[in-house]
């Protein structure tokens, strides 16, 4: 099995194919930041990335969770992509 990549390796790989998953501008829409990533190898060694989405709420100003952003992580070097899944939580990944 691979070893695990971190955020910022999946994040450098995936520029090709999706520039904007990673833009500052597009996770603060969420209120994400890179920190918010975490990184997830299955035992088949499926690559998997998730953060708590928790958007500013305009009624009251404060973040509130509203789900989580869950993607998998298809490495093909710097051609790599991030699929959508049908997982809503982490705790719903495969093992």
């Amino acid at each position: 099995m691979a070893k695990k990549p971190t955020i910022s390796e999946i994040k450098r790989k995936t520029e090709n194919k999706s520039p904007y998953f990673f833009d500052r501008k597009s996770m603060k829409v969420f209120g994400q930041t890179m920190r918010d990533f975490k990184v997830y190898q299955t035992k088949s060694g499926s690559i998997y990335i998730y953060a708590k989405m928790k958007p500013t709420d305009y009624r009251t100003g404060r973040p509130r969770m509203m789900g989580y952003t869950i993607r998998q992580f298809i490495d093909k070097g710097m051609n790599s992509e991030l699929r959508n899944v049908r997982y809503k939580t982490p705790s719903e990944l495969p093992l």
